[in-house]
């Protein structure tokens, strides 16, 4: 329901056009054709879901895990064949390495895989190749992660107070009263066996 409350069918941009200059008019609509074709065709770089779909999954990943991270990728061989050469990778929270903890040069740090500079700007995160759980009982063979510049991604989480560094889950905080009231169903489905 937020997924869809956010970014309904999809969130679309409209290039700009200006009464009377035909020349600029029609840029905005080559700019439009351009935009649908890539949104449609070649925005994922799975290929799995149009650009309206990646809004979408990543909206349902933001609410499930409190955040999610776009990817930038750049393939400059589309160029040449007249394609734009832009990818979006959507990451789940889980390819995180949320183990990387450690210092840096420059008085920079890691938290929770996320790199600092020694201002305390995010330059870089830490990702698995793969998903930490997928095929690695107990983490054994787990990928090592990859250092990714922050320019080429984009972590969407809601901070909720200073410096905050990962996302909290939506429902997370009516978790402990969900687990106090199972508790209570539990005790008294038994007191009511044992009457």
């Amino acid at each position: 329901v937020v997924s869809g409350n956010v970014v309904g069918t999809g969130i679309t941009p409209v290039a700009r056009r200006i009464k009377d200059d035909d020349a600029t008019n029609d840029r905005a609509t080559r700019a439009e054709e351009l935009w649908e074709s890539w949104a449609e065709t070649a925005a994922d770089i799975e290929g799995a879901h149009t650009y309206a779909g990646l809004e979408s999954v990543t909206a349902r990943g933001w609410v499930e895990a409190g955040e999610a991270f776009i990817r930038r990728r750049i393939d400059p061989s589309l160029i040449a064949i007249g394609q734009v050469p832009l990818r979006v990778e959507v990451l789940e929270a889980d390819l995180l390495d949320e183990t990387k903890n450690e210092r840096t040069t420059g008085n920079g740090r890691i938290v929770q895989g996320v790199e600092f500079d020694g201002v305390g700007r995010r330059v870089a995160y830490w990702f698995h190749a793969e998903h930490p759980g997928e095929g690695h009982p107990f983490g054994v063979g787990r990928s090592p992660s990859v250092r990714v510049p922050a320019e080429d991604v984009i972590h969407l989480f809601l901070p909720l107070r200073p410096r905050q560094v990962r996302g909290l889950p939506f429902l997370a905080p009516i978790l402990a009263m969900k687990a106090d009231l199972e508790t209570f169903e539990r005790f008294e489905l038994a007191r009511k066996q044992t009457e």
